[in-house]
């Protein structure tokens, strides 16, 4: 089994993939200690791993929550509604219907002062595959004007964007507009490398080692959610990579669940007192 890096700078991403796989179908509170362990077995730090959990709490994706000596974390609202965004997002890659040339185009009038706002709407953006053709102005195939809608009103700036579908200009090429503002040759070159990796690694000899397979191939698919803007097959320099990588993805999602699930399930109820450690809130972990 493959080792990753330590202390990534991606911990409270990957905390995020572990909630979206395994937290929401746990039926509980997710106690601290076995996060923590499952994210040292994952390449983590305890330090890194602590850092992660308290600043999700910081941006109202995860909520804190003791019993007796002991701490747990509950999902919030927030956080199920964005880990359902990414459901629909992630497993619908590389199957959607032909594309039927429709465009959408967002801009807004966030001044420099929201940076928050502004950096937040810009992630939830890319993470639809949208691409910035201006500082303020984002482009994406299909209607998503939806999807938009969504977005604007989870960060809160519904007032302050303007949603605009339609065709391109008849002068202007598709194939040369997608050119201009996605890199389609890097995009394949990414799920060749996935595909590589991952596609022969829907056995594991163990939990723990399912459990790493599932949550790392899990980790590494999201980042096309970021990149690909789902143009169809037929645009893409090579066509088979996107659906080599999504078949690898969604064939250790189903093979691997069942014991990577146990592995995960038996960290959440493992014997607390036997290894508790002091957490920088004032309980045990």
């Amino acid at each position: 089994m493959e080792t990753d890096r330590t202390d990534r700078g991606d911990s409270q991403e990957f905390v995020m993939t572990l909630l979206a796989i395994f937290g929401r179908g746990h039926g509980g509170p997710l106690w601290s200690g076995g996060l923590v362990q499952l994210l040292n077995d994952a390449g983590y730090s305890t330090l890194a791993a602590r850092a992660a959990l308290n600043r999700l709490v910081g941006r109202n994706l995860l909520e804190r929550v003791r019993n007796g000596r002991f701490v747990y974390y509950e999902i919030t609202l927030r956080c199920a509604d964005l880990l359902a965004e990414g459901d629909r997002r992630l497993f619908a890659l590389g199957n959607r219907a032909e594309w039927d040339g429709a465009w959408t185009m967002v801009w807004h009038t966030l001044p420099e002062t929201r940076s928050l706002e502004r950096n937040r709407l810009a992630r939830r953006l890319r993470f639809l595959g949208f691409r910035p053709m201006q500082d303020s102005i984002w482009l994406s195939p299909y209607a998503r004007d939806h999807e938009v809608r969504g977005v604007a009103a989870g960060v809160g700036v519904s007032d302050q964007i303007g949603v605009l579908v339609g065709a391109s200009p008849a002068d202007l090429p598709v194939d040369r507009l997608i050119e201009r503002t996605w890199d389609l040759d890097g995009l394949c070159v990414e799920y060749e490398r996935f595909a590589d990796r991952f596609g022969g690694l829907a056995t594991a000899e163990s939990g723990k080692e399912a459990f790493l397979v599932r949550a790392r191939a899990a980790h590494a698919f999201r980042q096309f959610a970021f990149l690909d803007p789902e143009v169809p097959d037929r645009l893409l320099p090579r066509p088979d990579a996107r659906r080599r990588a999504a078949e690898a993805f969604r064939r250790i999602m189903s093979d691997l669940e069942r014991p990577a699930r146990r592995h995960f399930d038996a960290a959440m109820s493992g014997s607390a007192e036997a290894t508790a450690t002091t957490d920088p809130h004032g309980g045990a972990t």
